[in-house]
């Protein structure tokens, strides 16, 4: 479920495949540079855990910054991953205009 709602937003660009229950991924849009494009992704996960609604994460993998969403847990739910990933697309957007 999360690889494929992750892969529906345009936004959104999967850099590993989900193993272990793991998935990296990172907001991308056109016309930024790397080094914006990992600003932003290392502020949305400041910004994942200031609204509360889910907990969040990143590494680095080569030279990209990308969020890392485990979904262990067996509370969570389809609906849990799908608006993570939606708020994870806003914060992204929202910081990419600012």
């Amino acid at each position: 479920m999360t690889l494929y709602r992750i892969k529906e937003l345009p936004l959104l660009d999967v850099v590993t495949l989900i193993q272990q229950k793991v998935v990296t991924f990172r907001f991308t849009k056109d016309n930024l540079t790397i080094e914006q494009l990992n600003e932003i992704n290392r502020r949305i996960i400041d910004k994942i855990m200031t609204d509360g609604y889910a907990m969040g994460a990143s590494t680095q993998l080569k030279d990209k910054i990308v969020l890392r969403m485990c979904t262990i847990n067996p509370r969570t739910t389809e609906d849990d991953i799908r608006q993570t990933i939606e708020k994870i697309a806003t914060f992204g957007q929202e910081l990419s205009t600012s």
